[in-house]
This record gives C-alpha cells, structure tokens and sequence, in this order.
C-alpha cells in the first residue's frame, strides 16, 4: 500500500550520497504522515480503529491542506502542532459520536 512506498523513500532518501530514485514526498504526503503518527498511539492503544484513523487521516489532511494550499513546505507543523492534534481529536470525537468504528 502507500506506507510501504513511503517507507521505500524514506529508506532511499537515507541511503547516503545516493540519487534518489523516487521524488521527495509533497507537501500533502508529509502532512498526511504527521497527522498518522498523531492518530498512531491511538490506534495502538485500540482507541481508534485502523478504519477510522484513515478516515480522520484523510478529513485532517484536507482540512490542513486547504490552509496551506500555497505552502512550498511543512515548516507550518511546528506551529500548528497542538492545532492539528486538537483537529484530529476533535474529528476522531466527531465520528465516534456519530457511531463510526
């Protein structure tokens, strides 16, 4: 699936002196792994399931992505970190509530 390419690009990309074969993730693709690694503990600890950590993962990611539409880079997560984890519980609350798995 797609984490297996991402962890194939991260793999190349620290492959030292060596040409990348594969381009370095868009700006949307980082974004989408940080807000999985903000779900991740969740999903760990059987809070969140698999099935609605991608669902939250994808609205978040929208979300994000159309406040920084003309962002070149995700330097924005530093500041926004405690603003894109408050959006992620808020979310994965939102489809709790509403009765998703």
């Amino acid at each position: 699936g797609p984490a297996a390419g991402a962890e194939a690009a991260a793999a190349a990309a620290a492959a030292d002196g060596e040409e990348a074969e594969e381009p370095a993730p868009t700006v949307q693709q980082r974004v989408r792994h940080f807000v999985g690694c903000v779900l991740e503990p969740l999903v760990k600890a059987a809070v969140v399931s698999q099935r609605l950590s991608e669902k939250v993962a994808g609205k978040a990611t929208d979300k994000i992505m159309k406040r920084h539409a003309d962002d070149d880079d995700v330097q924005f997560l530093v500041r926004e970190y405690a603003a894109v984890t408050r959006l992620v519980t808020h979310l994965v609350d939102h489809y709790q509530q509403q009765g998703c798995e």
